[in-house]
């Protein structure tokens, strides 16, 4: 069944990058909170200002988002090919998928070199075996579990693509099911709980709610689909939080789970449907044009910003709990944001200075 989703075909979303801007900001206020607030406290701020259901979903969105985005990429790359399944093969071409590893991975790199600079002529440490195993797992800092995550997924996203595209809802039950099964693995002893930091397998289910929404955007349109996963993600977190029943099958990182991922997924879908309508308040509004422009560039740089960030909170510059959460979190999000937008202006130059200078 061919399937066109003509509303997500744009490669410029501005509902997307609102939600990838947004995100980040999340992203950093909840490492500031940890930074802040000491950990046998953290339970009671998250149930007092109910952080399960906005601030801890941020990487979640972050994953759907990726799903969407990748489809899009992967959908061109099939439309583009003359055999069906051509453009699925296309996605592990040796250029394009080094152009896609390199985009993570040099970055990301360069974020981890100024951090064992500072290791070794600030803080006077010693480079050893340790180090290089935080290099390749993600690096040290807040967060350091996403960039090997993301490159897992490089790999494996087709296949996740596959599923969903060729038997739809069965597809969707076998991701889950894998989801199910990894989380058994962990309660049961076969899989240490730490493992979460250097697997993408947790994400998999918000991946694939990223692939329905494109696949299948005009269908689910007309239902009330959202509205189911919105309550069923709304109904774990409430019993996560507050409820006796304490999800025993998922080991950690609940608010992130699988088991949330419908909610994420929901919020994702009710900003997408807008996004006509934010169009024309960009268009039409001064104010508007503006705030949203000014978070369509943070949404561009959201993984730069993000490697700034997990660098920065490596540095502790100055001590969070001597002032409140909110100047500490103001702080923190400006200096992020704005280092790692220049970071990423910078690094896209110099992409494309090498680039004329390969093509000359």
């Amino acid at each position: 069944m061919d399937h066109k989703p003509n509303a997500l075909r744009s490669n410029n979303l501005l509902s997307t990058s609102l939600i990838k801007a947004f995100a980040i900001l999340l992203i950093i206020i909840n490492h500031t909170l940890i930074f802040s607030v000491p950990a046998e406290q953290l339970g009671s701020v998250n149930k007092h200002y109910f952080l399960p259901f906005w601030l801890y979903q941020a990487v979640s969105l972050f994953i759907v988002v990726t799903g969407i985005h990748y489809t899009r990429s992967i959908e061109k790359m099939v439309n583009e090919s003359k055999k069906n399944w051509g453009g699925v093969f296309s996605w592990y071409n040796k250029k394009v998928f080094a152009r896609k590893f390199l985009r993570l991975w040099i970055p990301y790199t360069i974020m981890q070199l100024v951090w064992l600079l500072d290791y070794i002529w600030i803080k006077n440490g010693t480079v050893g075996k340790k180090t290089f195993f935080y290099y390749i797992s993600g690096g040290m800092g807040p967060g350091g579990y996403y960039t090997l995550c993301i490159i897992q997924i490089l790999v494996v996203f087709p296949i996740l693509y596959y599923l969903i595209k060729k038997c739809n809802i069965i597809g969707l039950i076998f991701i889950i099911a894998v989801n199910i099964l990894y989380e058994m693995l962990v309660k049961y002893g076969w899989v240490t709980a730490s493992f979460n930091r250097l697997c993408c397998i947790r994400l998999f289910t918000g991946l694939a709610f990223g692939i329905i929404i494109f696949l299948f955007f005009d269908k689910i349109k007309e239902t009330a689909i959202p509205w189911i996963w919105f309550i069923v993600g709304v109904g774990v977190l409430i019993w996560y939080s507050w409820g006796e029943y304490h999800l025993q099958f998922v080991s950690s990182w609940v608010s992130s789970s699988f088991a949330v991922m419908p909610y994420s997924a929901a919020i994702v879908w009710f900003i997408i449907v807008k996004e006509e309508r934010l169009r024309i308040l960009y268009q039409k509004y001064l104010f508007a044009n503006r705030l949203f422009g000014m978070m369509m560039k943070i949404g561009k740089s959201t993984y730069h910003i993000f490697l700034v960030q997990q660098l920065y909170f490596c540095l502790n510059i100055y001590d969070r709990k001597s002032i409140s959460l909110l100047q500490a979190s103001l702080i923190d999000v400006f200096v992020c944001v704005i280092f790692g937008y220049i970071f990423y202006w910078c690094y896209t130059k110099c992409e494309m200075v090498f680039k004329r200078k390969m093509n000359a």
